[in-house]
């Protein structure tokens, strides 16, 4: 279950992000952000590196007081090598209150760390072939001993035998 993480004025979960892709395909993340505060506030959205292999929908928003919204991240292939990239997505949110003093913006921020793992082939868990291999066998028994018990009844029509086998 994810966690949340709390900030000055903003809430997001999950507190980090995993992406596992590989070549053919991106991979998504849903990061939910929630406005805490008595305030209507703006958000932004962006990763701290690597904003090229970055899809974020949407990047910024205005949500007003307890307001929530979900924010779909996802990671593109294209530009990426084989290996594992880490760095920190930031999440900031200011007022749309004006401050009294207009050379002083308060906002607040959260860094939220991910990691991005491409791998160039696509891995099947060993629990996959041993379940594959398992099921065949029980379809093999399963049909010997359906084979078996038929040679033993013979041929029966209503309940009645008409040919012994």
């Amino acid at each position: 279950m994810p966690t949340v993480v709390f900030g000055a004025g903003l809430q997001v979960k999950p507190e980090k992000l995993d992406f596992q892709l590989t070549k053919t395909s991106p991979a998504k993340q849903e990061l939910l952000v929630v406005n805490p505060t008595a305030d209507s506030q703006l958000f932004e959205i962006y990763p701290d590196d690597y904003r090229e292999i970055f899809a974020i929908q949407p990047r910024s928003f205005v949500l007003e007081s307890g307001a929530q919204k979900k924010v779909i991240l996802t990671v593109s292939p294209d530009k990426l090598e084989e290996g594992i990239l880490s760095a920190n997505l930031s999440v900031t949110a200011v007022s749309l209150i004006e401050s009294k003093n207009k050379e002083v913006n308060v906002g607040a921020g959260l860094k939220i760390p991910f990691t991005v793992q491409l791998s160039s082939s696509v891995e099947k868990p060993v629990w996959q072939f041993y379940g594959l291999l398992t099921l065949g066998f029980l379809v093999v028994v399963g049909l010997v001993s359906w084979l078996i018990s038929r040679r033993r009844r013979g041929i029966r029509l209503f309940g009645k035998k008409i040919i012994d086998l």
